[in-house]
C-alpha cells in the first residue's frame, strides 16, 4: 500500500492488520540524513502496530538535494565534450577527513 503526503507533510496509511511494517519515504531531489558520508534518496522505518493501539505514528526528515552545473570550456572559449566532472565532499569518519567523490551527470 502507498499514499502521498499532503501540502502539510502529513499522510496516512488505513486498515493494516497488527504486525511490523517497514515505511518508505521518497522523492525525486530529496535525501535523508547522512549516513557514512552519503545521504540515502529512500528512508525506511520499522514501525509496529499492536492490536491494543492500532495506530502508530512515524515521522521522516527530508532535504532539497541541490545542483551543480556549468560549463567546461578551452583557453579560446570553446565548449569540451566528453570531460569527466566530479564534485568532492569533506566528510569525517572517525574523527578524520575523507573526501567522497561525485561522478556528475553529464548532458549528452
Amino acid at each position: 500500500m502507498s499514499t502521498v503526503t499532503d501540502g502539510n507533510g502529513h499522510f496516512a496509511v488505513r486498515n493494516l492488520s497488527p504486525g511490523r511494517y517497514n515505511v518508505r519515504a521518497m522523492r525525486d531531489g530529496y535525501f535523508g540524513p547522512s549516513l557514512n558520508g552519503t545521504a540515502p534518496t529512500t528512508i525506511i522505518k520499522m514501525v509496529t502496530i499492536d492490536s491494543q493501539k492500532k495506530e502508530a505514528e512515524v515521522n521522516f526528515v527530508m532535504s532539497h538535494g541541490g545542483v551543480i552545473s556549468g560549463r567546461v570550456r578551452d583557453p579560446n572559449g570553446q565548449a569540451i565534450s566528453g570531460v569527466t566532472v566530479a564534485a568532492q565532499r569533506l566528510t569525517y569518519t572517525n574523527g578524520r577527513p575523507i573526501l567522497i567523490y561525485f561522478e556528475l551527470k553529464g548532458y549528452r
